[in-house]
C-alpha cells in the first residue's frame, strides 16, 4: 500500500514539473529532490531520478529559447570540460564485464545527475526577472520539514522514513544512527540522510538571512513567522548532529555577517560574542558538541563517537591502494558499489571494514575517477568559485552580499562533500547554482537599467 502511494505521489510531482516553466517548474523539481529518496523505483522498474532526467532533457529540448540560454551561460567551457574528462573517464574504464555502451551510460548518468539540474534551471529561468517567490516558496517547504525534524527528536521515530524503508527495503538513517551505529540521535526529517537533510538547511539559512535582511523587504513573510522559521532551521542544523556540517554553519555565517557588517556593528558585535560564548557553553548539548569539534582537530577524536582523523586515515590509506591499480583513469564509475561491495546499508555491505563509508569525496574520485577526475572536478569548482569571486568586483552593495553567500555556499558544499561525502546532495546544490547564476547574469545585464520590482535586487 505504502509503495503504491508513493508511486502515486512521485507520478504527481513528475507531472508537475513536466507541465509547469520557470520558476514553478524549477520549484516542483526541488521538492521531487527533497522528499523522495534516490533510487525508489515507481514506474517501470525504473528509478525515479531517471524518469526526472528524462523530464528535464525533454524540458531543455522544448524550450524554445534554450540555444539562446546557453549562448549565455557564463560557464560553458568550465562544463565542457568537465563533461570530457567524465567521458574519458568511461572510455578507459578497464572493467572487462562493461560494454562500450555501459561505460559510456555511467558517465553520462554521473553527468545527468548533478550539472544537468544547473544547466536546466539556468535554461528554465532564462526569461525570469523575479526571484524572491521561488526562494520563498523553498523556505517555507523547508519549514515543514524543519516542523517534522523537531517532531522526529522528540518521539526518536521518523515514521515517513521508517514507512519507505519498509516498503522498498531501504535503510531508515535515523533509526540505523540510533539503534546501530553510535547511539546519536540524528534527525533527518523527509529527506534520506541526517547530513543531507543538514547541509540543504545550511544551504537555506544562509540565503534565508540574506532575505530577512534586506530592505526591501523580499520575503514577505511576516517578521515572527520569519524568526520561528530562523530558529527552526537553526536547531534542525543542529539536530543532523553532524559535527562538519556544524562547523561548516557556524563559519559561513561568521563570515557572512564580517562581510555584510559596518565597522560599528563589527565592534558591538566583538563585544557580545565572548558573552554569547559563554552562555552557549551553559547549554549541555551546544557544550558537548565543541568538545566533540575540538577532541577532533586537536586530539583526532579518540574521544568521540563517529567518525574521527585516524579513521579518516586508514580510508585514505585503502583508497591509495586502489588509486595505484589505475591512477589516471581510475577504476571507473560506481566501482565503490559494484566492484567493493559497498553499500550505505551496513547489514547488506560486502567492502572491507576498515573502509568504513568512504567518507569524503576525494577518496571516491582516487578509486573511482582518477588523475583525471580530480583534474576535472578541480575545472568545475574553480570555474564556479573564480566566477563569483569576479562578480564580488563587479557588483555592490546588495547585489555583492548576494554573491558573497553563493561564494560561501559553493566553498561550504566542497568542505561538506570533502569530509562528508556526496549523500546525494548534488542535484539540489546544482540547483541553487543554477539560480545564483541566472540572478548574477541579471545583475550584469540589467545593473544600470531602471527595474521594477526585484529584478536585479533579489539579491
Amino acid at each position: 500500500m505504502i509503495s503504491i502511494l508513493v508511486s502515486v505521489f512521485c507520478l504527481i510531482l513528475l507531472w508537475k514539473v513536466s507541465v509547469n516553466t520557470g520558476i514553478d517548474q524549477v520549484y516542483w523539481v526541488l521538492l521531487f529532490i527533497l522528499f523522495v529518496p534516490p533510487n525508489i523505483v515507481i514506474l517501470f522498474f525504473i528509478p525515479y531520478n531517471q524518469f526526472l532526467i528524462l523530464i528535464l532533457l525533454a524540458g531543455i529540448v522544448f524550450n524554445k529559447d534554450w540555444l539562446e540560454a546557453l549562448r549565455s551561460f557564463p560557464l560553458k567551457r568550465t562544463f565542457i570540460l568537465f563533461a570530457i574528462c567524465m567521458i574519458t573517464i568511461a572510455l578507459f574504464d578497464h572493467r572487462g564485464t562493461l560494454t562500450s555502451v555501459q561505460k559510456i551510460a555511467k558517465a553520462v548518468s554521473f553527468l545527468t545527475s548533478n550539472i544537468l539540474f544547473c544547466l536546466f534551471t539556468y535554461i528554465a529561468l532564462n526569461k525570469t526577472y523575479s526571484y524572491s517567490n521561488l526562494y520563498r516558496k523553498i523556505f517555507l517547504i523547508l519549514g515543514v520539514f524543519t516542523v517534522y525534524g523537531v517532531v522526529c527528536f522528540v518521539t526518536k521515530a521518523n515514521p515517513y522514513a521508517t514507512a519507505l524503508a519498509e516498503a522498498y527495503n531501504i535503510q531508515d538513517y535515523m533509526k540505523t544512527y540510533l539503534l546501530n551505529a553510535d547511539g546519536r540521535t540524528r534527525v533527518n526529517s523527509f529527506s534520506f540522510h541526517p547530513y543531507l537533510y543538514g547541509i540543504i538547511l545550511t544551504i537555506a539559512t544562509l540565503f534565508f538571512i540574506y532575505y530577512y535582511q534586506h530592505p526591501r523587504g523580499l520575503l514577505k513573510i511576516p517578521k515572527n513567522i520569519a524568526l520561528a522559521l530562523l530558529a527552526l532551521f537553526v536547531v534542525n542544523i543542529f539536530l543532523s548532529n553532524s559535527r562538519s556540517i556544524l562547523l561548516i554553519f557556524i563559519l559561513a555565517y561568521g563570515l557572512y555577517s564580517l562581510f555584510s557588517i559596518t565597522a560599528d556593528r563589527f565592534l558591538i558585535y566583538l563585544l557580545i560574542f565572548p558573552i554569547v560564548l559563554l552562555v552557549a557553553f551553559q547549554i549541555p548539548k551546544v557544550s558537548k558538541t565543541i568538545d566533540q569539534l575540538t577532541d577532533v582537530v586537536f586530539n583526532g577524536g579518540n574521544t568521540t563517537e563517529g567518525s574521527n582523523v585516524d579513521m579518516r586515515q586508514q580510508q585514505l590509506l585503502i583508497s591509495a591502494k586502489y588509486f595505484n591499480d589505475s591512477p589516471i583513469f581510475g577504476n571507473g564509475f560506481d566501482y565503490i558499489i559494484e566492484n567493493l561491495g559497498f553499500n550505505a546499508d551496513i547489514s547488506k555491505r560486502e567492502s572491507d571494514a576498515d573502509a568504513f563509508g568512504f567518507e569524503s569525496y576525494f577518496f571516491v574520485l582516487l578509486i573511482e575517477q582518477g588523475t583525471i577526475g580530480i583534474i576535472g572536478n578541480l575545472i568545475l569548482f574553480i570555474g564556479l568559485i573564480i566566477y563569483h569571486v569576479r562578480n564580488i568586483f563587479r557588483v555592490s552593495g546588495l547585489d555583492r552580499r548576494f554573491v558573497f553567500v553563493n561564494l560561501l555556499t559553493i566553498l561550504g558544499y566542497l568542505a561538506f562533500i570533502l569530509t562528508t561525502g556526496t549523500l546525494n546532495s548534488m542535484p539540489f546544490f546544482f540547483i541553487m547554482i543554477g539560480v545564483s547564476i541566472s540572478i548574477q547574469q541579471k545583475m550584469l545585464t540589467y545593473k544600470k537599467a531602471v527595474i521594477k520590482d526585484d529584478m536585479v535586487n533579489v539579491s
